[in-house]
């Protein structure tokens, strides 16, 4: 695990392909408030949110491919994302050494802070039906837990800081390997860094053996074998 945690991953690929477009909507409801300043403006904040998930999750469902589109998805070694300012996430198949627990890395450059619009990361059925709410652990490129004032501006800012003048990694672990469906696309919260909003991947899973780990085969609806999936 440590060596794949070390390996950088760079820009929107899968191995052996191009590069592959992402991008979620955003949704913005302006606030304002009139006569009653406290009511509306609690009322409009909760339509915010609700109106935010719903956008969040119509896009999320409309990137993920059908099921028969994940029979004739192709294994891969995993993925990456480069973001702004050198931030990095990778998406790493689950080894045997970790239980087949699904892990993401996270690499921060000197003086940098990358946030999460929240902690909701979701397993995605198939064509998007359903979804299981994963819940992840911070932990460091060695797997071991992160101080206390680290772990505590992640679960309850959302945000990751670099304050040092070297390269930090971190890792997420997302869910032991009994709790994964045999099919999924991993969603992401929305990230940020620095104040800039950056796109999201929509990676994709499938356990390939019965009793197996899943593996990446997919991302954005691309496999190294198959073009764009159509709906």
């Amino acid at each position: 695990m440590r060596s794949q945690l070390g390996r950088r991953e760079r820009g929107l690929t899968l191995p052996s392909s191009g590069p592959v477009p992402a991008g979620f909507a955003v949704l913005h409801g302006p606030l304002k408030s009139n006569v009653r300043p406290h009511g509306n403006l609690a009322l409009r904040l909760r339509t915010s949110v609700a109106i935010g998930l719903l956008g969040y999750l119509s896009q999320a469902f409309a990137m993920n491919p059908d099921a028969s589109w994940f029979e004739r998805c192709q294994p891969s070694d995993g993925a990456g994302q480069a973001l702004t300012s050198g931030v990095s996430v990778s998406y790493f198949n689950p080894l045997a050494r970790d239980a087949g627990a699904l892990f993401l890395g996270i690499t921060l450059p000197p003086r940098t802070e990358l946030r999460f619009a929240g902690l909701r990361f979701l397993a995605v059925a198939p064509g998007g039906d359903q979804s299981i709410e994963l819940h992840p652990e911070l932990l460091t490129f060695k797997l071991e837990p992160v101080n206390d004032d680290t772990r505590l501006a992640f679960t309850s800012s959302e945000r990751l800081t670099n304050k040092s003048f070297s390269e930090v990694k971190f890792a997420l672990r997302l869910a032991e390997n009994a709790k994964l469906p045999g099919q999924f696309t991993l969603l992401l919260p929305r990230m940020s860094v620095g104040g800039h909003e950056q796109d999201s991947l929509a990676v994709h899973y499938r356990r390939f053996t019965p009793g197996g780990f899943v593996q990446v085969c997919g991302v954005n609806g691309v496999t190294r074998a198959t073009s764009p999936a159509t709906r």
